[in-house]
């Protein structure tokens, strides 16, 4: 009996060993597990915070993106003013056509390191475009804001890279305007963008306050003429149109002309149409006579043998409303005597956006007059290619803000390698419009686009004056 006790206790025994040895297998396992999952969660912290950061920082330089400053500010519980400076680097096109886009990469990364460290705690700086900054100051104090400006102008000024043998640098225009506690923050920045403008305009490298005197300008700028005026205008036939050639870069020659809207009035000052054009289509059920003559004599000295180009005209949005009850009558008009296929209807991608049914509507109305249809302004602001498929035209006319970052930004370069791929497939044209610098030429031209419009190959001027170019 003995004997047996001792048996099954070996037993016993031996069978608590193993199950000691199994659970310690075990543990080891689960320890492993946990220690790969703790690297794999650490992998994704890493990955989730690279993701935050390019997110929330300028792909080129340490500066916050746009996105994040506002949604840094107008997340704020303010209690006091701010200052926004709006800064702009000066001529900076020149260091991209004289030295290479690395050289005016290096600059801005230089300058924004140069802003963060002058700025520090006492405000958050962000890279807003191309060669812009913004910097909101936390101080309420209109004085020290001057002052930090100033200072940031100096700091830029003194900032430069090496190019060859050479020091690259450029001075700094900014604009200041005040964030009160209840204000958008793009309210503010539109008023120290207009400060940057005039500082700009006085020759740059200088520092301008959006005060009250720059308000009066401002408000004065911005004021409409009445319908009466504007209705002595078309009747003295001031309301004309000027042209800007479109190029074809592989030709070397001119292939078409955008026609765009003037008022020159009797002392030789020209207003641009964004003054007139709503008030004048607005009023066109008070019998207002609109420039169609004027256009349609634009178009036909263009589209006829010779030159035998096209001729394309801008449909404002507040016409593109109306589209129905006024298309029959201006586009009867605009094409006598012009071929159709010669010309082209401008329809800004804002207004598709604001209004598909109406956009869909005139595109229609178009088509059927035998005309082209041409998207401008796309990459401005929310651009889609699905857009193109829903809203099928034959021209894309690429925004020149599009164009100039495009070297540095990896969404744009993606956008056009899809944009030019889909032109293939639903066979429409390109034509990359504000094209200013040969660096900006070369980028084009790299992309693979032939149709080039901007001040580089012409600036807008009156029809008899490029027709003399032309012949």
């Amino acid at each position: 009996m003995l004997f047996i006790m001792e048996f099954w206790t070996l037993v016993l025994l031996a069978a608590l060993g193993a199950l000691a040895l199994v659970g310690l297998v075990y543990a080891m396992q689960l320890r492993a597990l946990l220690a790969d999952t703790r690297t794999q969660v650490d992998a994704l912290n890493s990955q989730n915070t690279d993701l935050v950061d390019a997110l929330e920082r300028d792909d080129l330089t340490s500066a916050y993106s746009r996105s994040k400053l506002f949604s840094l500010i107008e997340n704020e519980d303010r209690s006091h003013d701010v200052h926004v400076l709006c800064i702009d680097l000066d001529n900076l096109g020149s260091v991209n056509d004289g030295h290479g886009f690395d050289t005016s990469d290096r600059l801005l990364t230089a300058v924004s390191s140069a802003l963060i460290d002058l700025v520090g705690n006492t405000g958050t700086v962000a890279r807003t475009g191309g060669d812009e900054f913004c910097v909101v100051l936390n101080t309420p104090d209109l004085k020290e804001a001057q002052l930090t400006a100033v200072r940031i102008g100096m700091v830029i000024a003194k900032t430069s890279v090496p190019s060859g043998e050479i020091l690259v640098s450029r001075s700094a225009s900014i604009g200041i305007a005040p964030l009160y506690p209840d204000q958008k923050l793009i309210s503010a920045v539109i008023l120290a963008e207009d400060a940057l403008a005039l500082a700009k305009l006085e020759g740059r490298n200088r520092v301008k306050t959006a005060d009250e005197e720059l308000l009066k300008t401002r408000t004065k700028r911005a004021s409409r003429p009445t319908i009466e005026e504007i209705q002595n205008g078309l009747n003295r036939d001031e309301v004309t149109y000027y042209v800007q050639p479109i190029w074809d870069i592989h030709a070397g020659k001119p292939v078409g002309v955008e026609a765009l809207l003037r008022w020159v009035t009797p002392d030789g000052e020209v207003h641009l149409p964004e003054s007139f054009v709503d008030t004048m289509t607005d009023a066109h059920h008070l019998d207002l006579k609109l420039p169609l003559e004027a256009a349609s004599r634009t178009a036909n000295a263009f589209t006829q043998d010779p030159p035998g180009m096209f001729c394309a005209f801008n449909v404002s949005n507040s016409f593109l409303e109306r589209g129905n009850e006024l298309a029959p009558e201006w586009i009867s008009e605009l094409l006598n005597g012009v071929p159709p296929e010669r010309m082209v209807f401008e329809i800004v991608e804002s207004a598709v956006i604001q209004d598909p049914e109406g956009a869909k509507r005139m595109l229609e109305a178009l088509r059927e007059a035998g005309v082209r249809v041409a998207l401008d302004d796309f990459g401005r602001g929310f651009s889609n290619l699905q857009r193109l498929q829903e809203f099928p035209v034959d021209i894309v006319k690429i925004d020149r803000h599009f164009i100039t970052d495009l070297h540095n930004n990896a969404r744009n370069a993606g956008i056009l390698d899809g944009l030019m791929e889909m032109s293939r497939t639903l066979e429409f044209e390109i034509i990359a419009e504000g094209v200013e610098t040969e660096a900006q030429l070369e980028t084009v031209r790299t992309s693979g686009i032939h149709l080039v419009q901007g001040y580089l190959l012409g600036r807008p001027a009156p029809v008899d004056e490029w027709l003399k170019r032309l012949s």
